[in-house]
């Protein structure tokens, strides 16, 4: 009988702790994985003034993309979307160069010296994070900050209206010489 209750002991045990160690996790303590992600890199780590410049993006999903430029001076601007190119769609697991070569506006690297970056933002819905610069400028490329810092702190708050499943953040830094 001692035997028989050992036994079963020792299988209600197993049971028990097997049933923990393949028990799925809740999740915390580790991190959540996005819905999607996405990529933003430029040919060169080092441009001159007056160079020509293409951003390559590619997300993992169908998604709408938001490309701001942070010039050396913190200054912000929209440069995807913007007048000539309105349609932010852009189709998943395939690089998009911006600008294309079909495009009608190029992007030129203007200086001064310092650390650019260029911030890519994909979204599920069409979001237009910064509408109320964009909206009424006549700029081709709207600013939407002079002030990276501001920057930062608006698209943050903005962001975490989102769902983090539902958007995607990249950047790529380079330098102007």
């Amino acid at each position: 009988m001692k035997t028989y209750r050992r036994v079963v002991s020792l299988i209600v045990f197993t049971a028990f702790i097997g049933g923990c160690a393949l028990a799925p996790s809740s999740g915390r303590g580790g991190t959540k994985p996005k819905a999607f992600s996405m990529e933003v890199k430029v040919a060169k780590k080092v441009y001159k003034p007056g160079e020509l410049i293409v951003v390559d993006v590619w997300a993992s999903e169908d998604c709408y993309l938001s490309l701001y430029d942070i010039s050396t001076q913190g200054e912000v601007t929209q440069i995807f979307p913007n007048s000539y190119a309105a349609d932010n769609l852009i189709q998943g697991r395939r690089i998009y160069p911006i600008p294309a070569k079909s495009d009608a506006f190029d992007f030129e690297v203007s200086g001064p010296a310092g650390l650019e970056k260029v911030r890519g933002v994909c979204t599920k819905a069409n979001v237009n994070f910064f509408e109320e610069q964009t909206r009424n400028s006549s700029d081709l490329f709207p600013s939407v900050a002079d002030d990276s810092d501001r920057f930062e702190r608006a698209i943050n708050t903005r962001l975490n209206a989102v769902p983090d499943t539902q958007w995607a953040e990249a950047e790529v830094s380079f330098q102007v010489r």
